[in-house]
């Protein structure tokens, strides 16, 4: 659950204030033109940033943000195995690297993925993890319709609150969504 009461974030000429809210299990589409503070919103609620207000986080969460950052002289398989031994995270990493296309790339250097298999990468690293709250940062930036249509599916059978931003509400049509406008 995230329930947020008179939250503001501040910054030098400007102050971003968002509207009280507060989510329940299930799939969130947080809708917002570019420079509204969706990434903002999801920082504050991943605890990244001070602000003002009340923001009550009940479970794990894990922020996948937007910019892809890979060691570039790391290897995928050596990658995901070290976030596994660091997290203990066991039994998705399989299923997930079949979901996204990467099985058989496990020895490839992140420096030679292309965007889209960097953020299948990120997405998989994110999702692993089992937690109760994903914030998911433009998900579907860098992925192809087959990628967009599989994460789409596997998010829709977790049993976690999922929170994905973007601006085209158009690449989430036909999913059972609930809508959050910035």
């Amino acid at each position: 659950m995230i329930e947020l009461i008179g939250v503001e974030k501040r910054y030098r000429n400007e102050t971003v204030t968002f509207t009280d809210k507060r989510l329940e299990k299930g799939l969130w589409l947080l809708l917002g033109r570019n420079g509204a503070g969706k990434t903002t919103l999801l920082r504050i609620i991943a605890g990244l940033l001070p602000y003002a207000g009340t923001c009550t986080v009940r479970g794990s969460v894990m922020l996948a943000e937007e910019k892809v950052a890979l060691p570039p002289l790391m290897r995928l398989g050596d990658y995901l195995k070290t976030l596994e031994r660091l997290s203990g995270t066991t039994g998705r990493k399989r299923h997930l690297l079949s979901l996204f296309g990467l099985t058989g790339k496990e020895m490839v250097l992140m420096k030679d993925l292309s965007l889209g298999m960097r953020r299948k990468v990120q997405l998989t690293a994110a999702l692993m993890e089992e937690r109760a709250i994903y914030l998911l940062d433009e998900p579907m930036n860098g992925l192809d319709h087959a990628s967009r249509a599989a994460l789409v599916a596997y998010l829709e059978n977790l049993d976690a609150l999922i929170v994905l931003t973007t601006h085209h509400e158009t690449q989430f049509t036909g999913v059972k969504k609930r809508l959050w406008r910035l």
